[in-house]
């Protein structure tokens, strides 16, 4: 279902787990929102609201 979703929706990837990828990759994520129930398309939950920040650079740690 991505590939036409991604039409629909302006570029969604419906099958990416967002908020674990982030911080997989170092941000810092704040959630403002989280909605997961009907009466929305199964295909467009969960929806998540928030900001993700970058995390601290580990290359600007101390030695």
């Amino acid at each position: 279902m991505e590939g036409p979703w991604k039409k629909l929706a302006d570029g969604c990837h419906c099958n990416r787990r967002t908020v674990p990828m982030l911080e997989a990759n170092g941000f810092k994520v704040e959630i403002a929102a989280e909605m997961d129930k009907l009466p929305m398309f199964p295909l467009t939950r969960p929806i998540v609201s928030g900001v993700a920040t970058a995390g601290p650079d580990p290359a600007a740690r101390p030695a």
